[in-house]
């Protein structure tokens, strides 16, 4: 089965980032969704569907980049039943969403959103923002360290040249 949904919930656990050689990476959270329903005047809350959400490429450095534990969030994708047998042999089913988009759900709250830049000389397409600034940060502290053994190297060049008599 695989159908086209919107879905809101809360997100159930830290997301799962994984390097991915094809797709450049992956994020995997799983989603609560527990429905309400009013009857005779009150509300009732229905047992909690659990679904795990795959996120792949630029989205999904964005997604772990900005979702975390327990944040509402709107995902729309492509449902699936997933059905296994488990090394007990017991028959097992789950509902994936590969996501299309993840989005806070401001109704539930407030957000920050940082448009997605673009960037001089991206290493990779597919990198976040923030990924792209951490690499560049740490790029640039490479440099400084390489420019200041350059420099010592220098130094104790001269100091041997002075040292030598003629």
């Amino acid at each position: 089965m695989e159908a086209e949904i919107v879905i809101n919930g809360n997100v159930g656990g830290e997301v799962d980032w994984r390097d991915h050689e094809e797709y450049v990476g992956r994020a995997t959270f799983t989603l609560a969704c527990t429905p309400a329903v009013q009857r005779n005047g009150a509300w009732v809350e229905l047992p909690t569907a659990w679904y795990r959400v795959t996120c792949w490429r630029r989205l999904a450095a964005n997604v772990r980049d900005s979702v975390r534990k327990g944040d509402a969030v709107i995902v729309a994708g492509r449902l699936r039943l997933d059905r296994w047998t488990d090394e007990s042999g017991v028959q097992r089913e789950a509902y994936t969403i590969e996501a299309g988009w993840v989005a806070h759900d401001l109704r539930r709250g407030a957000s920050t959103f940082r448009r997605a830049s673009a960037r001089p000389e991206a290493s990779d397409p597919w990198e976040s923002d923030a990924e792209a600034e951490r690499i560049t940060s740490l790029e640039r502290h490479e440099a400084a360290a390489q420019a200041q053994e350059r420099e010592s190297d220098a130094d104790a060049e001269v100091s041997e040249t002075e040292a030598v008599p003629a």
